[in-house]
């Protein structure tokens, strides 16, 4: 096996995307999150990239190479036969995820360091329990932490500071990795989801999480027209999302509500147009919270998943000023009515586990855990 890097990201978006689709099939979940994925695409200048080689890929690839030159196939042949046979969930996930589904075939792992100093490192799934993981851990640390990071590229000490690594779903290989570096939990964003039922865009508050599931627990659910007098009574109304004309008001109030964070509160407007130009962007499924003189005051937006019927509750944010006035409980509840209107059945959203309030407001409304990400630093 043989560690790569570090890299420029520009290159190498196929081959993140394609571990990072495989790994989520059998995971269930990306070790790559949207902000590295969107970077590495385009070849960021703070994103950096290292990759470890599968021996045994790079031997067979070799080998299929000699036979279409005049080997003959039996090499190969022979290869197959002789590979090692996995079992349980490393079998499960060879069978189930093709290891030529656009990553180069001797590409067995793969780290990120990006612009919130972040790390993340996968190992693809048919590739795992062979020590991938762990070397290439050592070699980013060691370039990171051990070395002179300036001479190849990587400077943790200047803009690219590093603050830790992410391990998406807490899976305890990566604790057991994390261990060996004295890394402890700094961060923890868990996955909220609830399911909506049949009904619930007209405001019956039907559902899995029963009466009261959009409310503050206090009662009946809120109607279309509780929702909209809440809003009245703070001086607001409701209204989708213009790309362009709001782009620059919007980031403004997106940074504001997030001030404090160290992910979301960092977007830019470009960063925004990025987001506006996915193919799974939709401007009617942002909603604008304005106030009477035409500011943004608080917004929630939607992501449509891979499954029609799911949705990501993608942000949810309120102007400082505006907060503690029930506006961002008025705007879930008119989103999550937005999107049952359009069929949906179940809904996912993260938050940060220390944001108490945040929590127990979805909570209130239905949400529960179903993954945990931590940060280890």
């Amino acid at each position: 096996m043989r560690v790569r890097g570090p890299f420029p990201a520009a290159g190498w978006k196929d081959a993140l995307a394609a571990i990072n689709r495989q790994c989520e099939q059998v995971d269930g979940f990306a070790p790559f999150d949207e902000q590295t994925v969107l970077d590495v695409a385009a070849g960021a200048l703070d994103s950096h990239i290292w990759v470890i080689d599968d021996g045994d890929a790079a031997d067979a690839v070799s080998d299929l190479r000699g036979a279409y030159k005049g080997d003959g196939t039996q090499k190969a042949e022979q290869r197959r036969e002789n590979a090692p046979d996995t079992e349980g969930h490393e079998k499960r996930a060879t069978e189930s995820v093709s290891a030529l589904a656009g990553a180069p075939l001797e590409v067995a792992g793969l780290a990120h360091l990006g612009r919130a100093g972040t790390v993340e490192l996968a190992v693809r799934p048919d590739a795992r329990r062979r020590g991938y993981g762990r070397v290439l851990a050592r070699k980013v640390h060691a370039d990171l932490f051990e070395r002179d990071s300036k001479t190849r590229g990587v400077d943790p000490r200047a803009e690219n500071a590093v603050a830790g690594a992410w391990a998406h779903g807490d899976l305890p290989a990566a604790a057991r990795l994390a261990s060996e570096f004295d890394l402890t939990v700094r961060r923890a964003l868990l996955v909220l989801q609830r399911e909506i039922a049949a009904g619930e865009e007209e405001g019956d508050g039907g559902g899995s999480s029963g009466a009261g599931a959009f409310g503050d627990g206090a009662g009946a659910a809120p109607t279309r027209e509780t929702v909209d007098e809440d809003l009245a009574t703070g001086g607001f109304r409701l209204r989708t999302l213009d790309p362009r004309a709001d782009l620059e008001a919007f980031t403004a109030l997106n940074a504001a509500a997030f001030a404090s964070h160290p992910e979301q509160g960092q977007l830019t407007e470009a960063d925004m147009r990025q987001r506006f130009e996915q193919s799974w962007f939709d401007p009617d499924l942002c909603l604008l919270a304005v106030a009477d003189g035409g500011e943004l005051q608080g917004f929630i937006w939607f992501k449509p998943e891979e499954v029609p019927s799911e949705y990501e509750l993608y942000v949810l944010g309120v102007a400082p000023s505006a907060q503690g006035h029930g506006v961002g409980a008025a705007l879930t509840t008119a989103g999550l009515r937005l999107i049952a209107g359009r069929g949906a059945r179940l809904v996912r959203l993260y938050a940060d586990a220390d944001n108490t309030a945040a929590v127990s407001l979805y909570q209130r409304m239905g949400f529960a855990t179903a993954q945990r990400h931590v940060l280890y630093g």
